[in-house]
């Protein structure tokens, strides 16, 4: 229960991949991937500010819905 920390964009540029590295910066013109990165993770909009106020309005994933939306409309299921 506690929040997952954000690594720092150094971190996350350290973690990547060379081929990720070069797909990210394949459109800036920087070429400084953790300035990138840093431009990327500022920019978290803190989920209070997405969620309903209403708190009897709650989200959960025990009854996704999404999921194969068009096909159960059409009364195909695999249960």
């Amino acid at each position: 229960m506690d929040p997952i920390e954000t690594p720092s964009p150094e971190q996350l540029a350290a973690r990547m991949p060379a081929a990720a590295k070069d797909d990210l910066l394949e459109w800036d013109t920087s070429g400084d991937l953790p300035a990138y990165l840093g431009r990327v993770v500022s920019q978290e909009i803190p989920i209070e500010n997405i969620l309903n106020p209403d708190p009897r309005i709650q989200i959960t994933d025990d009854k996704p819905l999404n999921e194969y939306f068009l096909l159960r409309q059409v009364g195909l299921s695999w249960h």
